[in-house]
């Protein structure tokens, strides 16, 4: 767990400094994530991202998104298609905070993202941000009963986009 922390943060680092150099966008949204499994559950969710363009045609992100019972750290690498839409996937990594339906256990959950989104341009410096994502976790790293735990589940935010 330490040793993907510190990866994460790494990782993190080195895309902020190359998306310096090629103009770094901070995102703050707001949304929904519902889970898909036995237990259906809509919850709010908050997300700030850094995204930097870190090779040709592609765009990288690092995103803590929290929830009410856990934080999710994500590591994407998103495609745009045309101006405005985007679509990719990435890395996840769940830290429970708390007792709940969706992370009963406190080790981390670890799994992968797929998704898209659109960034409209709203002035030379922000932009509008929608995007949504699903989300496959790893059910094993859960002590839970089956109808007690999804490891799938779908997020939809909204928010604004600030060019650095």
């Amino acid at each position: 767990m330490i040793r993907f922390i510190r990866w994460l943060a790494s990782a993190l680092t080195a895309m902020v400094f190359v998306g310096a150099a090629h103009a770094a966008d901070l995102v703050v949204s707001t949304g929904l994530a519902s889970e898909t499994g036995p237990v259906r559950e809509t919850r709010v969710v908050s997300t700030f991202a850094i995204r930097g363009f870190t090779a040709p045609g592609f765009v990288s992100e690092a995103s803590v998104r929290g929830m009410r019972s856990a934080l999710h750290a994500q590591l994407s690498l998103w495609r745009p298609v045309g101006r405005a839409v985007y679509v990719g996937g990435g890395g996840d990594v769940a830290l429970p905070t708390s007792e709940g339906a969706l992370f009963a256990s406190r080790a981390p959950n670890l799994g992968y993202h797929l998704g898209g989104g659109l960034l409209l341009p709203l002035t030379r410096g922000a932009g509008l941000d929608v995007s949504a994502r699903y989300v496959f976790l790893d059910r094993r790293a859960a002590d839970v009963a089956p109808d007690r735990f999804s490891s799938r589940f779908w997020t939809a935010t909204v928010g604004v986009s600030f060019h650095m």
